[in-house]
């Protein structure tokens, strides 16, 4: 599907974000604590992970696939 969606993308940045995506609905765990750096800014978001993972096609673009977090 991500080669569908991204003809033109190399290989490894198919590989990349099919992990992330694959861990972001699969691996991941309510109590789970998730450390991300933001990448507009100097800074560091952290978080633990209170819902499970969810589709919504009705969500804002790019935020149809989310957790619940505190």
């Amino acid at each position: 599907m991500l080669e569908k969606v991204y003809p033109d993308a190399p290989k490894g940045r198919i590989t990349n974000n099919l992990g992330q995506i694959w861990a972001f609905s699969q691996a991941i765990a309510k109590g789970d604590w998730i450390v991300l750096p933001r990448k507009q800014k100097p800074a560091i978001h952290v978080a633990k992970v209170t819902g499970n993972y969810t589709f919504n096609p009705d969500g804002d673009d790019p935020f149809f696939h989310f957790r619940d977090v505190e």
